[in-house]
């Protein structure tokens, strides 16, 4: 898919100012993740657990099934549940379910699982903007005190870097299994 191909596919608005008309090209999920990562821009650090609010028990549970499918070795795919609980984080962002620093972790855990998938032999990230919002969750849980998540901010601003960009700039991403991912017989490569 070419550039050509992938802005004919987006929304378009214009824009007239001063006698001047403007095409801006409007990609919803991005002006989603924006929208977000201004949300939580907007809210001041706090300690690693505010006085009299409690972390989300959902969302720990979300992060337990998360993890007991990757240790698994059942062989069923994960993209299904992954979905779902993407699907689920995204709603408790919305609803203002978010709310402690280990919120924020367990929200980047899960949001940090997107699906991969292959075009014209390049593996890319259906949803990259998920990395870079699991990112901004991350980083802010770690500000706020909760230290647990200083490898999930590098790894996942590594991921939003590698299926953007195709570099990293702290090296968590191991591209040589990437590199290797073989699907339907052909080698894959990065974006």
């Amino acid at each position: 898919m070419n550039a050509k191909q992938i802005i004919a596919c987006q929304p378009k608005s214009s824009v007239r100012s001063l006698g001047m008309e403007f095409t801006i090209t409007v990609n919803f999920s991005t002006y989603v993740v924006v929208s977000m990562m201004c949300l939580l821009q907007s809210c001041t650090t706090q300690s690693e657990k505010p006085v009299g609010i409690e972390s989300n028990k959902e969302l720990k549970q979300l992060v337990v099934k998360d993890q007991e499918l990757r240790e698994s070795e059942s062989g069923e795919p994960m993209e299904l549940l992954d979905k779902v609980h993407r699907k689920r984080v995204l709603e408790l962002l919305v609803n203002g379910d978010v709310r402690t620093a280990q919120d924020k972790f367990n929200a980047a855990l899960i949001l940090q699982h997107t699906a991969l998938t292959y075009c014209n032999d390049r593996l890319i990230s259906m949803s990259p903007e998920n990395y870079l919002l699991a990112h901004t969750l991350a980083r802010s849980a770690f500000a706020s005190g909760y230290k647990e998540a200083a490898y999930l901010t590098a790894a996942t601003y590594d991921r939003y870097l590698l299926f953007t960009e195709g570099f990293q700039k702290y090296g968590t991403q191991n591209s040589m299994a990437i590199g290797q991912m073989k699907c339907c017989g052909r080698r894959l490569t990065l974006q």
